[in-house]
């Protein structure tokens, strides 16, 4: 038994079974670890642009307080000019 054993595990034909069977896991692996990175990357861009329209968003909030304010400044000194051109 133990030598048809030695015989079939020597034999080059095991040995290239063995080969292709390890390039494929090989193979598999490298496949696994790429769909990861992938998600990853995908995530990330997502993130970013998630973070990116926040800002916008916050930048656009920011300008309209300032017309606001600005705005009821003007009017606020309008008034005043109002009262004074009336005394």
């Amino acid at each position: 038994v133990q030598e048809r054993i030695a015989a079939r595990v020597g034999s080059r034909e095991f040995e290239r079974t063995m080969q292709e069977k390890i390039r494929e896991e090989i193979e598999r692996h490298f496949s696994l670890v790429k769909i990861e990175m992938d998600m990853k990357k995908k995530k990330l861009i997502e993130e970013f642009q998630q973070q990116r329209d926040q800002e916008e968003r916050s930048k656009q909030e920011l300008e309209a307080i300032i017309r606001t304010n600005q705005q009821k400044m003007q009017e606020q000194q309008q008034r005043v000019a109002q009262e004074l051109g009336t005394q």
